[in-house]
């Protein structure tokens, strides 16, 4: 197992954004782009998708770290 610093860096962006989407705080979920898509869909459905990207995030961080995903 090698460590891979774009698997390492997915892993943390998608941890944030998992607990970005929980949390809730101001800078990030009345940011302008969290507004556009809440207002768009709700918060309700805002949330899972935001869930969705962050965990898909993740995965992908930590399969590249033992080596399934290649990232280059």
């Amino acid at each position: 197992m090698s460590f891979s610093v774009y698997g390492f860096a997915l892993i943390i962006v998608g941890l944030f954004a998992v607990w970005g989407t929980l949390a809730k705080p101001a800078f990030f979920w009345s940011s302008r782009k969290a507004m556009g898509l809440r207002k768009l869909i709700g918060d309700g459905p805002a949330s899972v998708v935001y869930l969705i990207i962050g965990v898909g995030v993740a995965v992908v961080g930590v399969l590249s770290m033992i080596g399934i995903v290649d990232l280059g």
